[in-house]
């Protein structure tokens, strides 16, 4: 490295900081308030300045061994074609070298030895700095987003353009993971499967399905969330005589588009999670939409299926309002009793008190939902799946929907294209799931094919 210029660079820092000092302290004799959030920025960016042309430094340095043979991926030495410069924004300042350009004229293929060195991104920015940029436009909408760079970094970047590298990213990220799960979609053994998800003893495995709405382009259009989990029992006497269990380390999938690629999704992040579907018995949570049951059914054999509690009760309310009376003594009463009996195993005797009532009054809508708890008989008992350890709300789910859906792609004034808000929504499922360092490689660009 060149000593004389990492020297140059160390007297040129000392000294602007330097003149930060002076300055300071002239303005402290005369009374003025010298705030340290000034001093921090301004430092902040002589620090960059110093940095980025260390990175230079460093840049050279790594050319000096990357470029004494260059040869191409047939094994053809490459010719040297000249240098050409390059700049790039990086997290701690701007990076400014020259590098040489090598051309291989059996296979006409160009390559930059110092730029594969140095695992360069293409484009204007680091991956660090992208990285930045993708993490803010995960957690906000892309204005704030670009400010609070701006505030941490210093650097100073658009809306626009917070927006093109967080979609950018997000993209990538969804076309890696298609990879992946057409592999397992083909039976194939996932890539890597984390050795902390294996199930403990009292672990249940759960998977919950469930829909959000999105504000697109043109419309408003349901997102599908998917939820991976383990449930275990609450401690506590209390909690263990009311069957209680949470859900932990959660994984969360989301699909802008059919309900079939969005079950794929779910399967394809349960056989990563570890879940066999073919030997592991699943416990599946939903509301008692037809396509969540059919995804189940296709993709989890071993299954055990749980209509929501919540739904169900919904359910009930709905029967005892319209055969009863809204808002009436008599109906709270009735949907009481039901709840009472529904909570202790009693789904028989639930179902036949709708039915009942549906004759009584001969209102379709109460025989709707006698016809609906009854097809749904075998997912009420909760009675028994409290007594296994089965959660039996979709809480979780629920949960996500708020939290990637709603919490970033409803805010004021948002419009989305669906690769838009899909890209936008990989990247929060990675965080929300903490994931986002074992996903985050995989939104490098995808190598050039040979």
């Amino acid at each position: 490295m060149d000593g004389e210029r990492l020297e140059a660079i160390g007297k040129m820092m000392m000294a602007e900081i330097g003149q930060l000092v002076k300055a300071a302290e002239a303005g402290a004799r005369s009374g003025q308030v010298v705030a340290l959030a000034g001093m921090e920025e301004q430092v902040q960016q002589v620090m960059r300045r110093g940095a980025g042309q260390a990175l230079g430094l460093i840049a050279s340095a790594v050319r000096e061994g990357a470029e004494l043979e260059v040869r191409c991926q047939c094994g053809q030495l490459c010719r040297y074609k000249g240098k050409q410069g390059r700049q790039q924004e990086t997290l701690v300042g701007q990076l400014r070298y020259r590098r040489g350009y090598y051309y291989c004229r059996q296979c006409g293929r160009g390559r930059y030895p110092v730029d594969e060195a140095m695992a360069m991104a293409p484009g204007q920015f680091s991956r660090k700095l992208q990285e930045a940029m993708a993490l803010a436009g995960t957690l906000e909408a892309f204005g704030p987003a670009a400010k609070r760079i701006k505030s941490i970094v210093g650097i100073v970047v658009s809306a626009s353009t917070v927006q093109r590298v967080t979609e950018g990213c997000g993209a990538m990220l969804e076309a890696r993971q298609a990879q992946e799960r057409q592999r397992l979609l083909a039976g194939e053994e996932p890539s890597a499967v984390e050795c902390e998800q294996t199930r403990s003893e009292g672990q249940h495995w759960v998977v919950e399905f469930d829909a959000a709405k999105g504000h697109f382009r043109d419309d408003w259009h349901e997102v599908k969330v998917g939820v991976v989990c383990l449930a275990e029992r609450q401690v506590g006497e209390e909690a263990q005589e009311q069957g209680k269990v949470k859900a932990v380390r959660a994984s969360y999938t989301t699909h802008v588009g059919s309900v079939d690629d969005a079950g794929a999704k779910l399967y394809a992040e349960a056989v990563r999670r570890g879940i066999r579907p073919w030997q592991d018995t699943v416990v599946c949570l939903a509301d008692g939409a037809p396509s969540n049951w059919n995804q189940f059914a296709l993709h989890f054999p071993l299954r055990v299926e749980i209509l929501d509690w919540y739904h169900a009760m919904e359910h009930v309310w709905a029967a005892g309002k319209a055969g009863l009376g809204e808002g009436t003594d008599k109906t709270k009463a009735w949907v009481e009793q039901q709840e009472t009996l529904l909570w202790q195993g009693s789904t028989e005797a639930v179902i036949e008190a709708v039915e009942a009532l549906a004759r009584t009054t001969a209102l379709d809508v109460v025989a709707r939902e006698g016809r609906y708890l009854r097809t749904n008989q075998e997912r009420i008992n909760y009675a028994r799946f409290r007594e296994q350890g089965y959660p039996i709300g979709s809480g979780a789910v629920e949960s996500a929907c708020k939290r990637l859906v709603g919490a970033r792609l409803k805010g004021p004034g948002m419009r989305w294209t669906a690769a838009g808000a899909q890209a936008v929504l990989n990247l929060c499922a990675a965080l929300a799931g903490e994931r986002w360092e074992q996903e985050w490689p995989l939104t490098r660009p995808m190598p050039m094919a040979a």
